[in-house]
């Protein structure tokens, strides 16, 4: 499985994890945007520098205000 479809994998399954109901509302997952923001373009990437982005993305997201 390619480092792209496993990220996916994984984005899909956080995605679909059960969330506290007013959280579920408020919280969608926009997977590309996920994906575009924590995999860099090309045709290789380090896999640590994504997962170190992945963690990024999740922890700017739970330190934003809710709108």
């Amino acid at each position: 499985m390619g480092l792209l479809a496993e990220a996916d994998g994984v984005a899909r399954r956080l995605a679909a994890a059960p969330a506290a109901p007013a959280q579920a509302q408020a919280e969608r997952l926009d997977l590309d945007h996920l994906i575009s923001e924590c995999v860099p373009g090309g045709s290789i990437c380090d896999p640590q520098h994504v997962a170190d982005a992945i963690r990024a993305y999740f922890d700017s997201r739970r330190a934003a205000p809710a709108a």
